[in-house]
């Protein structure tokens, strides 16, 4: 028997579940109970069937049929829960009883015979029923969730036009033995992650990164970069300003940091603040925190140093990110147009921009 087989089917499990999950953040409540037509499913006709499923094939699984006789399947099907948060509950339910299971699974449970509708499967055979079940289903959820997203849709796998140099990435890395979903679970737990600096080796992925966001920001008539400085980012690498943040061979996020800054934040600047610069998210990992990575690993930086604040600037006319950083704690300090000096990167010169501090308490 493979040991790694019930680790493997966990970490798909958990890969499907969290494709749902990302597609039920970007739509509405109301989304959620959309049908295209009476004959069509909506999202939440779906998870009911699917915790319905879970809850009956998974609880008891090693001792009873995996159709229990409480479970009323053709309920499953009609609009029996009416709003989000017990729709979620209900989710969340069916997988926790999935997950407690495999969990609770040995290896030498696997080629013991258990019964579905007095059908009999092995452990293995039951286990592949509900690994293609699920996916099927969540498929069906993530298609939904486009439909209604239609252009603001944010892509779960590799955005179209993006595969040459998703593919540029992969193969620009070492050979190596790693799950499938690693890069795409992982990454969310919080010490899974190293942040170290970019090197020269890396600039083939740097420059996909600024391209995607650029090609991202023009795509949906964003307040943002329409260009970058190449030979700005060369310096960066070169006097180990630029860091990255990685999940083994990939790039998840990357971003730069200066110790001043008297261009942009002029008479303040004193010599007391870590200044976070051209923070870009690797598409495949947006969602998962990468902003909160930065900025805790920019606090530590900042108490390493003794310093007081940790400034950054952006754009002054996309309020959106203006009001998403202040989330993280930074208040809004002034607006300024920045300079045409040529020490400044190309993006960067006369730019209306926003900046923004955080103080940092107990230094």
């Amino acid at each position: 028997m493979d040991p790694n087989y019930l680790p493997s089917v966990i970490k798909q499990f958990e890969y499907y579940k969290m494709l749902a999950e990302k597609t039920m953040e970007q739509v509405s409540e109301a989304d959620l109970f959309w049908q295209y037509n009476t004959e069509s499913n909506s999202m939440a006709i779906i998870i009911q069937h699917l915790s319905g499923n879970m809850l009956s094939r998974w609880t008891d699984f090693l001792t009873s049929d995996g159709e229990k006789e409480g479970r009323n399947r053709d309920k499953e099907f009609d609009h029996s829960i009416q709003n989000k948060e017990q729709l979620m509950a209900s989710w969340e339910a069916g997988w926790d009883c999935l997950f407690s299971t495999l969990k609770m699974l040995k290896d030498e449970d696997l080629s013991k015979i258990i019964y579905i509708r007095n059908q009999g499967h092995t452990v293995t055979e039951a286990i592949n029923r509900q690994l293609a079940h699920y996916p099927y289903h969540i498929g069906q959820i993530v298609f939904i969730g486009k439909m209604r997203c239609d252009e603001t849709w944010k892509s779960l796998s590799i955005p179209k036009g993006n595969s040459g140099q998703y593919n540029t990435q992969k193969f620009a890395a070492e050979k190596s033995r790693i799950h499938f979903t690693d890069e795409y679970i992982q990454p969310t737990a919080s010490n899974n992650y190293q942040i170290e600096n970019t090197t020269s080796k890396d600039l083939e992925v740097i420059h996909w990164l600024f391209e995607e966001a650029i090609q991202y920001i023009q795509k949906n008539n964003y307040v943002g970069w329409t260009t970058y400085d190449k030979d700005f980012i060369q310096w960066e690498i070169d006097h180990q300003l630029q860091y990255k943040i990685t999940q083994g061979d990939t790039i998840l996020c990357i971003f730069s940091v200066c110790y001043t800054d008297e261009l942009i934040w002029r008479e303040r600047e004193k010599g007391d603040a870590i200044y976070l610069h051209r923070i870009v998210v690797n598409p495949a990992f947006k969602g998962q925190k990468q902003i909160e990575k930065v900025i805790d690993w920019a606090q530590k930086m900042a108490q390493e140093k003794q310093l007081s604040y940790i400034r950054m600037d952006t754009w002054a006319a996309n309020k959106n990110i203006v009001e998403y950083y202040k989330k993280f704690g930074f208040n809004h300090i002034d607006d300024y147009t920045t300079s045409n000096s040529p020490d400044l990167p190309k993006q960067h010169r006369n730019l209306h921009v926003a900046l923004l501090e955080l103080e940092l308490k107990n230094q």
